[in-house]
C-alpha cells in the first residue's frame, strides 16, 4: 500500500492554521483573523509590555494614580495565552475597576492555579479575606475571561486574563 509521507505534515499545518483562525493571541496579521489583544513585536522573546501598559490595556485606562504594579507577565505561550498582573491600589480607588465593566463577584472560591513561570510571585490564594470577581467577554473572534483576586481591604490585587 502506498503511504503519503506528506500527509502528517499537512494535517499538522492545517491544524495550526485552524487554531490561528479560531484565536490569534500573537497579534500577527493573519488574513481574516483579529487579535484579542495588541501584543507588541517581541512579546514572545522577553520584551513584552510593561506592567503599566498591561494595566491600561487590560484593566483600566487611565490607570488610577495609586496603582503600583508589583509583578507582571506578558510572555504568553502561543497556544495558552494568559496575562498576569499583581498590583497595589488605594482602597478607595478599587471600586473604579469594578465599576468600569460588568464584573461579577464570585460566591465560590476559584483556585488561581498559575502557570509555572509566575509561580514564584503569584500568591492570589493567600490573600487575607479573599474576594474574587470575574468577567467573561467576547472579543473579536475569541473569548477572554478576566479574574480579579483582591484582599479584604481592597489594597492588593492579582489580575489574570485568559484568552480561550
Amino acid at each position: 500500500m502506498h503511504q503519503n509521507r506528506f500527509l502528517p505534515i499537512f494535517i499538522a499545518a492545517f491544524s495550526l492554521f485552524m487554531m490561528a483562525c479560531i484565536c490569534n493571541p500573537t497579534g500577527i496579521d493573519i488574513p481574516f483573523v483579529r487579535s484579542p489583544i495588541d501584543l507588541p513585536a517581541g512579546a514572545f522573546d522577553g520584551e513584552g509590555r510593561s506592567g503599566e501598559e498591561l494595566f491600561k490595556a487590560l484593566v483600566l485606562d487611565p490607570m488610577p494614580s495609586s496603582v503600583t504594579v508589583l509583578n507582571s507577565e506578558d510572555e504568553t505561550p502561543l497556544l495558552s495565552p494568559t496575562v498576569y498582573l499583581h498590583f497595589s491600589i488605594a482602597s478607595e480607588e478599587f471600586p473604579t475597576i469594578i465599576a468600569a465593566d460588568d464584573w461579577i463577584r464570585q460566591d465560590l472560591l476559584l483556585d488561581s492555579d498559575p502557570e509555572p513561570h509566575v509561580a514564584d510571585w503569584w500568591a492570589a490564594d493567600d490573600l487575607a479575606g479573599l474576594e474574587i470577581y470575574r468577567l467573561s467577554s467576547p472579543t473579536e473572534g475569541c473569548k477572554c475571561i478576566k479574574t480579579v483576586w483582591v484582599n479584604a481591604d481592597h489594597t492588593e490585587v492579582y489580575f489574570q486574563v485568559e484568552f480561550l
